[in-house]
């Protein structure tokens, strides 16, 4: 099963995923819920910060496991930004980033290089596991 969603997609392209492609329209990442039995990969390129921030903090943190995150590199947006202006979920979340795997495009067209050179893939645990493995530790 693979859904779709992107603001900027025109009806051409809508109809082209859901009709030919046989892809189902989904809801805004906001309102994503991660099922129990199914690891969900989200797609989302070039994006702000902020974006990132509502979908991490709309997604239930014990679920956090369930999610693949290709898009911008958080632990980037960590460096280049001050704690004190991130969304506290956003730092919540980035607490529950077991890996991040950048994705190097290779030597390409410059503007290709460019677009996608902060890419990352981001693989999380469940915030439970990550408190349980903190207690641990200490």
């Amino acid at each position: 099963k693979l859904e779709i969603h992107d603001p900027v997609l025109s009806l051409e392209e809508k109809v082209f995923l859901t009709e030919e492609l046989g892809c189902l329209e989904a809801s805004p990442v906001e309102e994503l819920i991660l099922e129990d039995d199914a690891t969900t990969l989200v797609f989302m390129p070039h994006c702000p910060a902020e974006v990132y921030a509502n979908l991490l903090s709309a997604l239930d943190p014990s679920r956090l496991g369930r999610l693949l995150l290709l898009g911008n590199s958080l632990t980037a947006y960590q460096t280049r930004t001050s704690e004190r202006s991130l969304e506290p979920q956003f730092c919540r979340a980035l607490g529950c980033l077991r890996s991040e795997y950048n994705l190097d495009p290779g030597r390409t067209d410059p503007e290709l290089e460019r677009a996608f050179s902060d890419t990352a893939l981001h693989v999380f645990v469940d915030e439970e596991a990550t408190i349980a493995a903190e207690r641990e530790a200490t």
